[in-house]
């Protein structure tokens, strides 16, 4: 998908390396190029917003991913009972009050990055790079939203 994005968008994605029979994925690992730029937010908070915007804006005509159904870790399962696809066994007094909270969202989901913060490199005189691709089915929005805590689990702002 990446090798598909438009070039100059006002960012850049570290393009993805093939292993030696052209596979992307080896034993459940990819790899990509090396990219320069130290991470932010610190200091880069409007960046890091407007990298996301143009990396979402090029992102939004790709499909949803078959894979995103399938994921079972933590992090995929809470944000699917967060959003109210999916229910879990969990303690009720403590999730119960979280989740009478929630209320409708009309925006429109599409391909985003679910873990933006962190993940975008700033180099003088270059495109900001975005890396570490955590894939999500969300409104854009929500990755200017959304931050992982300490956890690992998501912190709406």
């Amino acid at each position: 998908m990446f090798e598909r994005l438009c070039r100059g968008a006002g960012f850049r994605v570290p393009r993805p390396l093939r292993s030696a029979d052209g596979s992307g994925v080896v034993e459940g690992w990819t790899a990509a190029e090396f990219v320069e730029g130290r991470p932010g937010p610190l200091g880069q908070w409007p960046g890091v917003v407007a990298t996301g915007r143009a990396f979402h804006a090029a992102l939004r005509t790709q499909p949803r991913p078959g894979f995103l159904d399938r994921r079972t870790h933590p992090w995929a399962v809470a944000d699917r009972v967060a959003w109210g696809e999916e229910e879990a066994d969990v303690v009720a007094e403590l999730t119960d009050p979280l989740l009478a909270l929630r209320r409708p969202v009309e925006a429109a989901a599409q391909l985003i990055h679910g873990d933006l913060t962190g993940n975008v490199l700033f180099a003088p005189g270059r495109d900001p790079a975005v890396i570490d691709f955590s894939p999500c089915w969300r409104p854009p929005l929500c990755a200017e939203a959304a931050e992982r805590g300490p956890d690992g689990g998501w912190v709406y702002l």
